[in-house]
């Protein structure tokens, strides 16, 4: 299953969700890739900061809507504000 945060910010909204299903949704967890689009680089290092602990645990990457092919997704995309 992938979620697709787009402009995730701090990156805190990740981290909550990946708490979240790490408690409540183990199987979910275990099959999860998160992916952001973030366009900001001073962003992304502060949600790749955010995220540390997770990238052991977690399918985690950041990625340009060109690198995600067409029809590749089985999940859900999400805008943050």
């Amino acid at each position: 299953f992938t979620l697709v945060e787009m402009g995730a910010g701090t990156g805190q909204v990740a981290a909550d969700l990946c708490a979240y299903f790490e408690q409540h949704y183990p199987q979910l967890f275990a099959n999860l890739h998160y992916r952001i689009i973030e366009q900001a680089p001073a962003l992304k290092i502060r949600q790749q900061q955010t995220l540390e602990s997770w990238r052991d645990r977690l399918s985690l990457s950041w990625n340009s809507w060109a690198e995600i092919a067409d029809h590749s997704l089985i999940g859900c995309c999400f805008p943050m504000n």
